[in-house]
């Protein structure tokens, strides 16, 4: 089966169809806080710690009869270190719908030894609920007059998503209406969004928007492209917020449950991915495809992927805190250290999916195209296992899933290129291992860029789409041109 116009025409509405279109995917929740993610703030007072802030996404939710996002909120301060007899609880579950506008909490409250409770529902242009003290209930009505994002004092994570929801530029100001819960007002927003650097939370640095509040309060929030809120500093009062995250915690990903229940909701993208991978592999399979080994190999190529907890992530994790924050520290170039996580990433990657190739060829001997469609396989398999690893935090029709068809693409061509190399002697794979491995590292570098704001990322995933497609067709057109002029067995040296 060769790669022909026909076969082409298969495999690229295959990307489009599984990939999608722009602008379809998650909710604005969805998109930058992954369900069970916590958010903890410690907040200085003077640089004296009087307190913490810790946010939990509980994910969807039914409140009072409306579909919602729950946040798991917790506020602690102590103002006893600055002689001050104030301690003030909050635990509440606030919230929202899929746009971030506010829906409503449900909140208990201790202010040194008095507790109240305060329970806040949106409908329509109104809020209602009830506010209780002891044996004292007060019925609450106020009117919004339409939607609104929430900004409750001391909520990082509620400015958090206030920010998150705009599309943030340099010069860009920012005049909108925010509904305070505890105070039950509404209140006049102005932001002015004053440059973009790199800014120290703790032991981190991430590239920042510089967001300077002068309503409702004189603040300046730090918040980076992809919406996490870093800190907040308040000068006038001396009170500072910072986020809690460690180089480990940023660096690897959540760990989550998963159950039947997730299999069955996932298993369409899973059968698509598979799908993809079979239809892209297949006119490099030649007449080999009954051969038992190709399928072994597409397991094994699935196997490696998990592989890289116990060997990419931990290099990367040395490598940030021996080197690219103190780097950052000392003034050094984001453009300069990124380009060693993205090596690191290519080098393990590319050996990986060169292992169970190189097993498979040195103790079974095929010939020249069959040890292509091995490879091809195991870079396959090894593509699917990954993408179907982030199946649970992405829908079905986005970038993200279209992201994840093009790097099973890469992955592919990728031990296509292997199995062709090993056949051809330890020059011609030390060649393409090496070559592969500048590939996957520019294209993993590209990313900095889309972080920097200096290119869009769905402009980012058609450009690596064109260059894999090229990459497919250089690669075969070499093995169609080797193919009468190969040995048939392995080089026995």
């Amino acid at each position: 089966m060769r790669l022909n116009k026909y076969s082409l025409a298969i495999v690229l509405p295959a990307i489009f169809l599984i990939g999608g279109l722009p602008g379809s995917g998650k909710d604005l929740v969805e998109k930058y806080r992954p369900k069970d993610s916590r958010r903890e703030y410690i907040l200085y007072l003077n640089d004296i710690e009087i307190g913490r802030m810790e946010s939990e996404l509980h994910g969807e939710a039914n409140f009072e009869g409306v579909a919602a996002y729950r946040f798991n909120e917790s506020l602690e301060l102590d103002y006893s270190l600055i002689g001050r007899e104030y301690l003030l609880r909050i635990d509440n579950k606030h919230y929202v719908n899929g746009n971030g506008f506010y829906l409503g909490d449900d909140m208990k409250l201790t202010m040194n030894d008095q507790q109240q409770d305060l329970f806040l529902r949106a409908f329509g242009d109104s809020v209602t609920g009830y506010s209780a003290s002891g044996d004292l209930k007060e019925e609450i009505w106020l009117y919004l007059g339409g939607d609104f994002f929430s900004a409750d004092n001391y909520m990082l994570d509620q400015y958090e998503l206030l920010l998150a929801a705009r599309d943030l530029r340099v010069g860009d100001t920012i005049v909108d209406s925010v509904f305070i819960p505890q105070a039950m007002i509404t209140a006049p927003v102005r932001i002015m969004v004053e440059e973009s650097r790199w800014v120290k939370y703790g032991k981190l640095y991430d590239s920042v928007y510089v967001c300077r509040f002068t309503e409702p309060l004189e603040q300046t929030a730090y918040i980076t492209g992809k919406g996490k809120l870093v800190r907040l500093d308040r000068k006038a009062e001396g009170l500072k917020a910072v986020l809690q995250e460690s180089p480990l915690d940023r660096m690897t990903p959540v760990e989550k449950s998963f159950s039947l229940a997730d299999f069955i909701k996932r298993f369409p993208m899973y059968f698509a991915y598979l799908v993809f991978g079979l239809i892209f592999a297949a006119p490099f399979l030649k007449r080999f495809y009954r051969k038992p080994e190709l399928y072994v190999a597409l397991v094994l190529g699935g196997a490696m992927f998990p592989l890289l907890k116990l060997t990419q992530f931990p290099v990367q994790r040395w490598y940030t805190e021996a080197f690219f924050i103190p780097g950052m520290e000392s003034g050094g170039s984001l453009y300069f250290y990124a380009v060693f996580v993205a090596l690191i990433s290519g080098i393990f990657q590319e050996t990986l999916k060169l292992t169970p190739i190189a097993l498979f060829c040195y103790w079974r001997k095929p010939t020249q195209l069959l040890s292509i469609g091995i490879g091809v396989l195991c870079g396959v398999g090894f593509g699917i296992y990954g993408a179907c690893s982030l199946a649970g935090a992405m829908k079905f029709i986005s970038w993200g899933s279209f992201e994840q068809v093009i790097t099973i693409l890469f992955h592919g061509v990728a031990g296509a290129a292997v199995g062709y190399g090993i056949n051809r002697g330890l020059k011609h794979l030390g060649v393409i291992w090496l070559s592969l491995i500048i590939i996957h590292t520019a294209a993993n570098y590209l990313v900095v860029f889309v972080q920097k704001k200096l290119i869009d990322a769905a402009i980012l995933e058609l450009l690596l789409t064109l260059i894999y497609l090229i990459l497919i067709l250089i690669i075969y057109m070499i093995i169609k041109k080797a193919r009468t002029r190969i040995p048939s067995k392995l080089p026995k040296s």
